[in-house]
């Protein structure tokens, strides 16, 4: 405004590395995640390679349909799919991410929003093109083309995942070409997925509500069988 041009004090040495603002992640809308589909869908039917491409595709449907993590996908077993769990079926995720340096956390997750007929289909059509015996013990369910020192097929890695993901956005999303990383766009395809059905979307500079903790008075923690009292005296009982 005065015609006089500030020189920033931070130099090159001393400005930090990363941006102070915040890095907000924005999802793709439901039509995006179709035109996406929908197109790779049409792909499958020209590629070189069929079983690579589907199973990258059934990998890339399982994220957008229950919201499951690529490294979980990759560790899945054949046995780990429950179709009699359930209404739809469920997947036991072993090697689950866990919080605050505790390991793997396992849980079970639905094939819901339409998750099982696309597995089905995987499983019925494709898997057995690999060549993997389903009476072998820890057989994957989503192997890979090379084979192990004893003639069994290893599991995919998550960087052939997450690159097929991104070659296919960015070859039916014109829009997300070119600012996309590969584990960007694995991440950003899983979260229209997670909050369906379990709570409402929220803004992300909005605070959670206190009733959903589980220390709250609507979902109260479970007592602790070793926890002391604060009176030290005998427990009501019923």
């Amino acid at each position: 405004m005065t015609g006089r041009v500030i020189e920033c004090p931070l130099d090159e040495m001393n400005r930090p590395s990363a941006s102070a603002g915040p890095q907000l992640r924005v999802p793709p809308t439901e039509a995006e995640v179709g035109q996406l589909f929908a197109g790779w869908r049409e792909e499958l039917s020209r590629c070189r390679k069929f079983a690579p491409a589907a199973r990258n595709y059934a990998v890339a449907r399982l994220a957008a349909d229950v919201g499951l993590r690529t490294n979980e996908a990759r560790m899945l077993d054949l046995d780990d799919v429950r179709w009699e769990l359930g209404r739809f079926g469920k997947l036991n995720v072993r090697h689950g991410k866990g919080s605050r340096r505790r390991g793997p956390k396992p849980r079970l997750v639905p094939l819901i929003n339409g998750a099982d007929q696309s597995l089905r289909w995987f499983i019925e059509d494709v898997w057995g093109q690999f060549g993997v015996g389903h009476t072998r013990p820890g057989a994957p369910l989503f192997p890979s083309e090379r084979k192990s020192l004893d003639g069994s097929c290893s599991r995919a890695t998550a960087d052939v995942f997450r690159r097929s993901l991104a070659e296919a956005a960015a070859c039916h999303l014109p829009a997300w070409a070119g600012r996309l990383t590969p584990a960007c766009a694995a991440a950003l395809l899983r979260l229209p997925a997670l909050p369906r059905g379990h709570e409402p979307v929220r803004h992300p500079g909005t605070t959670r509500s206190r009733l959903d903790w589980h220390h709250g008075p609507v979902h109260p923690r479970p007592r602790h069988p070793c926890r002391g009292r604060l009176g030290r005296g005998a427990a009501a009982r019923r």
